[in-house]
């Protein structure tokens, strides 16, 4: 219903039909207000390859950046089924890469409403879902972290 509102909204006023076409602009623009934060918090998902390690920026699903320094990343596969390692991945639908670390990694998930602290992990290996995971891992194997 959003979408039709912005663009027939505007049409509608200039067709001269104000009634109907103020209201669909007045959803459009308030839909425009609720939505555009959340689709911002989407666009700021990173998964970066740094000479010192690997970065998580994820502030949908993660309270601060994740930051994994060279010496302890273990490697980086596409995700199996059975995997016990902590999922990040959140709402990103595709494939998942796992990522294992050599040593616990702690961080601490989103604050929400029923946990307004977030709550710290402790991990050894963790979910991503890279838009390009293939990508991701020819990059990660360029930058000498191993592929398992």
């Amino acid at each position: 219903m959003w979408a039709p509102s912005i663009v027939f909204g505007p049409l509608l006023l200039a067709a001269k039909s104000y009634l109907f076409g103020g209201l669909l602009s007045a959803i459009g623009l308030a839909g425009l207000i609720l939505l555009v934060p959340r689709w911002h918090r989407f666009s700021r998902r990173w998964l970066v390859l740094v000479p010192a390690g690997l970065v998580v920026h994820d502030p949908v699903v993660l309270a601060d950046t994740l930051m994994v320094r060279s010496d302890q990343l273990g490697g980086m596969r596409l995700a199996p089924v059975d995997t016990e390692a902590a999922d990040l991945t959140g709402p990103a639908s595709g494939y998942a890469l796992e990522v294992q670390s050599l040593e616990t990694v702690t961080t601490v998930f989103a604050f929400t409403p029923q946990d307004p602290g977030g709550k710290a992990i402790h991990m050894t290996g963790f979910l991503i879902s890279p838009s390009r995971p293939g990508e991701a891992l020819a990059a990660a194997a360029n930058r000498g972290i191993p592929l398992l």
